[in-house]
C-alpha cells in the first residue's frame, strides 16, 4: 500500500459517550469551510447511512474486504481476539466483524489524499476488545491486535477525557433503560465507571507505548468535562502540519 505524504489521519479516543462524535463533526465543519479536503468516515458509516441495516451491510463488505486484501493479518486478528477470552460467541463475532471494518477504514484513510477523521478508530476498536474480555488480558495480545492495522504517514491521536462517570451519566440521558456497559460490569462484579475509567486508561497507555514507536504520531487531549466543542477543535487545529489540501 502506497501511503501518499499528504494524508492526516485524526483519531478519536474516549469513553462511550464522551463527545468523539461531536467534536469530531464540528471539526470536520471547520475544516471543510477552510476548503480543505476532508472525510469523517466512521461517522459517514454510523449515522450517515440511513438504516441500521444499510450500516452492517457497509460494515460486512469492509470486513469481507479485509478478509480478501489482507487474509494473514485478518486471520492473526481473528486468532487474537479468540485469545482475549470474550463473554460469548456473540461479543467474539461482534469484535471481529468491528475490527476487520475498521481495519479496512483504516487502509483506505492510510492510502487517501487529504485528511481523515475517524470518531471511532483503531484504539477505540482495542477498548471495545477490552470490555468485553474475560480473561486476566496479556497485553501483548491487544499490541499483537494494534499490529496487524495499517500505519499513517501521520496520525493525530485525540484524547477525549471524560471520566467513567460523566460517561454513564450521558448514556443514561439518552436511554432510561441500563446501558450495556452497566450490564457488562454487573455480570464482571465491578463498578461500571471505575471500569470505563480502567479501560480508558489502558488504551491511553497502548496509545502512549505506539507513539514513542513512531514519530509521526501526535497526541493531544481535550477535555470534554464542559464539552466545550469549540475549545477542543482549536486545540486540535493547533496540532495540525502546514496543510494545503484542497478540495478538487
Amino acid at each position: 500500500m502506497t501511503i501518499p505524504p499528504d494524508s492526516i489521519t485524526i483519531e478519536f479516543v474516549g469513553n462511550p459517550a464522551s463527545g468523539k462524535s461531536t467534536i469530531a463533526c464540528e471539526l470536520e465543519s471547520k475544516l471543510a469551510s477552510q476548503s480543505l479536503s476532508v472525510r469523517n468516515r466512521t461517522y459517514a458509516v454510523t449515522h450517515r447511512t440511513g438504516s441500521d441495516i444499510k450500516r452492517y451491510l457497509i460494515m460486512v463488505v469492509f470486513a469481507a474486504m479485509a478478509l480478501v486484501r489482507h487474509p494473514i493479518q485478518s486471520v492473526r486478528i481473528v486468532r487474537l481476539l479468540l485469545q482475549t477470552g470474550q463473554q460469548s460467541w456473540f461479543d467474539f463475532c461482534k469484535l471481529t466483524l468491528y475490527c476487520l471494518y475498521i481495519h479496512t477504514i483504516s487502509e483506505k484513510s492510510a492510502s487517501a489524499s487529504g485528511i481523515d477523521i475517524l470518531d471511532q478508530g483503531q484504539f477505540q476498536a482495542l477498548w471495545s476488545v477490552l470490555l468485553t474480555g474475560t480473561s486476566d488480558q496479556d497485553r501483548n495480545h491487544i499490541r499483537q491486535i494494534l499490529a496487524q492495522f495499517p500505519t499513517f504517514s501521520h496520525r493525530i491521536i485525540v484524547f477525549v477525557d471524560a471520566s467513567g462517570e460523566e460517561s454513564l451519566s450521558r448514556l443514561q440521558q439518552r436511554d432510561s433503560n441500563r446501558s450495556r456497559i452497566e450490564r457488562i460490569a454487573e455480570k464482571q462484579n465491578q463498578d461500571a465507571a471505575e471500569l470505563c475509567d480502567r479501560l480508558y486508561s489502558q488504551v491511553v497507555d497502548l496509545a502512549n507505548e505506539h507513539s514513542q514507536k513512531h514519530r509521526s504520531v501526535t497526541q493531544v487531549t481535550v477535555n470534554s468535562h464542559e464539552l466545550d466543542v469549540d475549545a477542543s477543535v482549536e486545540a486540535i487545529l493547533k496540532e495540525l502540519p502546514p496543510i494545503n489540501i484542497k478540495n478538487n
